[in-house]
């Protein structure tokens, strides 16, 4: 017992002792003013824990990279989304004979950021819809941020099985020509790097961001200078809307092209109609990233070839225009609508669909 209780008494003294070594240590350095932290994870950036306008809407995924969640209230209004993390009126996933169904996939524009829930581009169309004699329901999938190769895989975890008789795609190049979060889309997508799993923990930040832990990277690193290291943060790159740019952009054009030829093929293997809506920048997002034509150019070639159907925003908002509507009534940020921008593109769909909706 005498034994036990001197080696208990042993350990106590040894890990007191390495309490105070390490606390001695950080506070040290913390006086000494050593500063050496981690460089930005850029997916953890953009990501940003999951909050838009300081709202948490977003949790992680390794398919999706990020998806909604379920029961987030949105900051811009007051509805929630659903339990499954669509915007809009709640839907059952067995369908209402003779009631045709939409489903919206993209990014801000599908979801309908800074608009009510009945003033989205799907919303608009199935109730254009309904005046031209068609019963239809609309299904928002949309996710703030997200890239055609985010929507092609959210087709396929989360909106295939609601079994849409019309997809329709928002694309515009804004998220796809953005700098890569540590790896192209696709390749994040492949590596399950965005799975919850990747994400550091509570203790795993502390541990990086304490100054023991900026010691042991600085000493790793080979002992760079501040001076060094500044210059190598703030060294700017060229800007990632130039269109020659050497760096990896989250989709590149060809891999655009490649995810649209993925995803109407597979929207056609499950009976669907992909209408692919190809968004218009303002003039003023154009002339900072002029690459964006090359963007909504190559959707909208590959669409054509593909044989899909097309609604060009930019036709939609010269009409527009020449009926005296002008910029600020109709974007609400560089590719996303307004309220009458919504208006504008779903009265269009609704147009393109009546003729030929085919319901299931």
């Amino acid at each position: 017992m005498q034994l036990a209780l001197r080696v208990l008494v042993r350990v106590v003294e040894v890990v007191a002792l390495t309490c105070v070594v390490l606390g001695s240590g950080e506070g040290l350095l913390l006086l000494g003013g050593f500063a050496h932290p981690a460089r930005p994870d850029p997916f953890e950036s953009a990501f940003a824990d999951g909050r838009v306008d300081g709202y948490r809407i977003h949790e992680r995924d390794a398919r999706e990279l990020w998806k909604p969640i379920g029961g987030a209230r949105l900051p811009w209004s007051s509805d929630v989304l659903d339990a499954h993390g669509f915007r809009g009126a709640v839907l059952a996933v067995e369908r209402t004979p003779g009631v045709a169904r939409l489903a919206v996939l993209g990014g801000s524009a599908a979801l309908g950021r800074g608009v009510g829930p009945d003033e989205t581009l799907g919303a608009v169309a199935a109730r254009a819809l309904a005046a031209h004699g068609v019963a239809c329901e609309a299904l928002n999938a949309g996710v703030v941020g997200a890239t055609l190769v985010q929507a092609r895989e959210r087709w396929t975890n989360a909106v295939r099985a609601w079994r849409p008789d019309v997809v329709l795609l928002t694309v515009g190049g804004v998220e796809e020509h953005a700098e890569a979060l540590g790896a192209p889309d696709r390749e994040l997508v492949r590596t399950g790097a965005a799975a919850p799993s990747a994400a550091l923990g509570p203790f795993a930040r502390l541990a990086r961001d304490s100054k023991r832990g900026q010691c042991a990277r600085w000493v790793s690193s080979g002992f760079p200078s501040h001076t060094a290291e500044a210059a190598a943060v703030a060294r700017p790159l060229d800007p990632a809307g130039a269109s020659e740019w050497p760096g990896a952009r989250r989709v590149a054009v060809d891999e655009a092209r490649a995810t649209l030829r993925e995803l109407a093929a597979s929207v056609r293997d499950a009976g669907a109609r992909l209408v692919v809506i190809v968004l218009m920048a303002r003039p003023t997002t154009v002339k900072a990233a002029p690459v964006l034509a090359a963007y909504t150019s190559a959707i909208a070639e590959e669409a054509r070839a593909l044989g899909l159907d097309l609604v060009d925003v930019r036709a939609v908002y010269t009409a527009a225009f020449e009926h005296g509507e002008t910029y600020a009534d109709l974007f609400a940020g560089p590719t996303e609508p307004a309220q009458l921008g919504h208006l504008r593109i779903g009265q269009a769909l609704a147009e393109l669909l009546a003729p030929s909706i085919e319901k299931r």
